[in-house]
């Protein structure tokens, strides 16, 4: 019964590393490419990050993966928008 219990905590635990790793990055390319504004784009994903990690207890080092991949998801929006301002003008 315990060694099950350990998987079952293994696997929550490498779903919400998952999550943290994509769901920053995923959510400020999405909206920045829905509303074609970067800042737009980077307040909702911030907005929707924080209710989420504020809503559930989450240990520090998800918080700073979570951070880490919205910073490069910033970065990423930055780049895709130069890409479609160029491609439409």
């Amino acid at each position: 019964m315990l060694h099950k219990r350990r998987e079952n905590e293994l696997d929550t635990w490498l779903i919400e590393l998952l999550f943290a790793f994509v769901a920053p990055f995923t959510l400020v390319a999405l909206f920045t490419r829905v509303t074609y504004n970067k800042w737009v784009g980077i307040l909702l994903a911030l907005g929707m990050i924080i209710f989420v990690l504020r809503a559930f207890d989450r240990d520090v080092y998800l918080l700073l993966i979570g951070l880490a991949s919205f910073f490069v998801g910033t970065i990423y929006s930055f780049k895709l928008e130069k890409k479609f301002t160029r491609r439409w003008k």
